[in-house]
């Protein structure tokens, strides 16, 4: 039986991703391969911004594709929101207001994707000064 489920494993996951990238385009107003293209802009500067572990824990909850595309080589590099913002911009090739709303879309993504504790454990990584750059309100809870 197990056989049968994983041979529709990498499908499964295609259409996740496929979801996924919607969603980011839905929220930026962009087609789909410059949604792909922010997400995993986005993603690559955050899994430096985490430690390799922490990096490793979010992007487990991801589909296997974006996984794919987002190393995780370095320790953490200390970025405040703004040089976050700005380092995204620069691989999009995108102004800083444009860049801040891609990243706040994908963020946004990906909260509705990972868990509340794993969202939580990312939250305690970046700190409370992220709030305004990723719109939230309050910290999500861990457990």
């Amino acid at each position: 039986m197990s056989k049968s489920r994983d041979a529709f494993a990498p499908r499964r996951d295609a259409v996740e991703y496929f979801d996924f990238v919607q969603r980011v385009a839905r929220r930026t107003g962009l087609d789909f391969d410059s949604a792909e293209g922010v997400a995993v802009a986005t993603l690559r500067t955050l899994a430096d911004r985490l430690s390799p572990q922490e990096a490793r824990q979010l992007l487990a909850q991801l589909p296997g594709e974006l996984r794919g595309s987002v190393p995780v080589t370095r320790g953490v590099n200390p970025l405040d929101p703004q040089a976050f913002v700005c380092q995204v911009a620069e691989t999009e090739h995108a102004d800083r207001e444009t860049a801040r709303e891609h990243v706040q879309a994908v963020f946004t993504v990906v909260r509705e994707t990972v868990s509340e504790s794993e969202m939580a454990e990312v939250f305690e990584a970046l700190g409370q000064e992220w709030t305004d750059l990723l719109g939230w309100r309050a910290k999500p809870h861990l457990g």
